[in-house]
């Protein structure tokens, strides 16, 4: 589990806005983020939320869970409004699981751009005025070769200030992480 590779110092880190160095996630909690952006076959963002750690000595998030937009979340071509409820629900029940922190979110671009939107930049900043983080993780999809078949995705690192690039490594084959992600209707999937 992944409450086995952080102390409760590992995570600290995450509130004092450390630089980080990449992300890491596993190829299970990648796997179910691709599918549900596969829904974005229809034209409109999807998303969900982030969860996991910051670990102090290399400054790399680790993504342990993943969530869905939630039954009220609102979805078109160019915005995604995660159903809060259901995202909050979530990062309870990730929290008494393994400790796991709301660290951030991943969403769609079906038209592009590759880029976080000035939108999106607003959204996270609002968060981060409104919490005691200081940096926020995004995972951004685009439709890649073979469409949603084989999605793209990019990391970012968002401050008050900033926006920065950072590495995106799967985790092939590691069994270490849960994943907590639900359908549109709230249920358990996976594992």
């Amino acid at each position: 589990m992944a409450a086995n590779l952080f102390t409760a110092n590992g995570v600290s880190n995450l509130w004092r806005g450390c630089v980080s160095t990449g992300v890491r996630i596993s190829a299970r909690v990648m796997s179910a983020i691709h599918k549900e952006a596969g829904r974005s076959q229809d034209g409109s963002e999807t998303g969900g939320i982030l969860l996991g750690f910051e670990e102090t000595r290399s400054g790399s998030f680790w993504v342990t869970q993943a969530g869905g937009p939630g039954p009220k979340a609102e979805r078109s071509p160019t915005f995604f409004c995660r159903d809060l409820d259901h995202a909050e629900r979530l990062a309870e029940r990730a929290f008494s699981i393994d400790g796991s922190q709301w660290i951030g979110d991943w969403h769609t671009h079906p038209c592009g751009p590759s880029a976080l939107s000035q939108v999106d930049l607003r959204s996270y900043r609002k968060v981060l005025a409104n919490s005691c983080l200081e940096v926020f993780l995004a995972i951004l999809l685009l439709p890649g070769s073979a469409g949603w078949l084989d999605p793209r995705a990019g990391a970012f690192l968002v401050s008050a200030s900033e926006v920065e690039r950072i590495p995106l490594s799967n985790l092939l084959g590691c069994e270490d992480f849960d994943l907590l992600a639900t359908d549109a209707d709230g249920r358990k999937r996976g594992r």
